[in-house]
């Protein structure tokens, strides 16, 4: 088990919640990534988001294509997730176009093993609907989120 990914993610209170075999689970299975500055980590409507990102260092701008200006509509920093909305939403399909605004750093975590978690353990998924819902800027993506 890699001991810098159990430390950084069962202080997150994303994780600390789940039993530790869970967590352990989590961890065993979470695989680092970089990204390098400008990347175009995700676009918009097109990419298959197949992981959720625990960024630990770096930030990613969100961008809504459907505007025509090039202007960020929000950000995904240090210690916050990218894709478990979207994994848990729409179908894998990126809500947002994702760049990173410098070099980052974060942990991948398979699709198959959040999807897991949050059948097994609804306060884990409802934590993931309140908290990341909140940086939805879209009227009906909204109503989705509140329907489920």
């Amino acid at each position: 088990m890699d001991k810098q990914a159990y430390k950084f993610l069962s202080a997150m209170p994303h994780f600390k919640m789940l039993p530790e075999e869970d967590l352990n689970k989590l961890v065993n299975h979470a695989s680092l990534q970089r990204i390098a500055q400008d990347t175009v980590f995700a676009v918009q409507d097109k990419t298959r988001i197949d992981s959720i990102l625990v960024l630990e260092k770096g930030s990613l701008a969100l961008y809504d294509e459907r505007h025509a200006e090039r202007e960020p509509v929000g950000y995904i920093n240090s210690g916050e997730v990218f894709g478990g909305i979207t994994i848990l939403l729409n179908g894998g399909i990126s809500l947002r176009t994702a760049e990173a605004r410098e070099d980052s750093v974060g942990y991948r975590i398979p699709e198959g093993v959040f999807q897991n978690l949050c059948a097994r353990h609804g306060d884990f998924h409802d934590y993931f609907l309140k908290n990341f819902s909140q940086n939805i800027f879209d009227d009906s993506l909204i109503n989705i989120i509140e329907a489920g």
